[in-house]
């Protein structure tokens, strides 16, 4: 289990005290406070800057090694 409060910033104001359900895009729904007043919230998921720079540098290798394939071929 997470604490849900620890997902979002420090200083947002929310406190995030109860989630209701989860979608397969990995959105949580539920309940909470922004400046103690009630309110429904949804957390939508956010790539890590990292994941996205290994993904981009992982397509650039295999899109090298493609056009080094068929450069050979041609040879």
């Amino acid at each position: 289990m997470v604490d849900l409060n620890t997902l979002i910033p420090a200083n947002s104001g929310w406190t995030l005290t109860e989630a209701h359900g989860i979608n397969n895009l990995g959105q949580i729904a539920g309940s909470g406070a922004i400046n103690r007043e009630g309110h429904a919230f949804l957390l939508t998921p956010v790539p890590e800057p990292t994941g996205l720079c290994l993904g981009a540098a992982l397509g650039f290798g295999m899109l090298a090694a493609r056009r080094r394939r068929a450069g050979l071929k041609d040879q």
